[in-house]
């Protein structure tokens, strides 16, 4: 038998500040996925001038487009992000590409297992990013660590 107690009183309840990030543009969704130690923001935004959902990165509240159609899902203290590319109203992109991105060298595309999608999620401050690819002519995607 399991039991549930949820215990809250005003004396412990924590408040937070809710802080509106800027989008891309006055119309559209946006969402923000992670943040940093430096309190870098990364997600995706719609951009009405390309029509597209886009990878962002938010610094002092304002929204910067990677440039990639897709969504920015990690992004470690030394302000590397990584995501991925592809339409997003799908559950599973088709023909998405992990991705890292530098603001010294931009986009790096970071490879498959021989198949059509790949993903990054996560990036720690050394650099090892986790996601998944697929292999070559299946659906069948797997776990992977990208590393230098």
């Amino acid at each position: 038998m399991l039991s549930f107690f949820l215990l809250s009183t005003a004396a412990s309840a924590a408040t937070y500040n809710l802080q509106v990030l800027q989008s891309l543009s006055a119309t559209g969704d946006s969402t923000a996925l992670a943040l940093n130690d430096n309190g870098t923001v990364v997600g995706n935004a719609y951009n009405a001038g390309t029509a597209q959902l886009e990878s962002v990165y938010w610094s002092g509240g304002a929204a910067t487009s990677l440039g990639v159609t897709g969504t920015a899902r990690g992004i470690n203290n030394n302000g590397t992000i990584v995501g991925e590319t592809g339409n997003l109203g799908t559950a599973f992109p088709v023909d998405s590409q992990a991705y890292s991105y530098t603001t010294t060298g931009g986009v790096a595309y970071l490879g498959t297992l021989g198949g059509s999608n790949a993903a990054a999620y996560a990036i720690n401050d050394s650099g090892v990013i986790t996601g998944y690819a697929s292999v070559s002519y299946t659906h069948l995607t797997l776990p992977t660590i990208y590393s230098v």
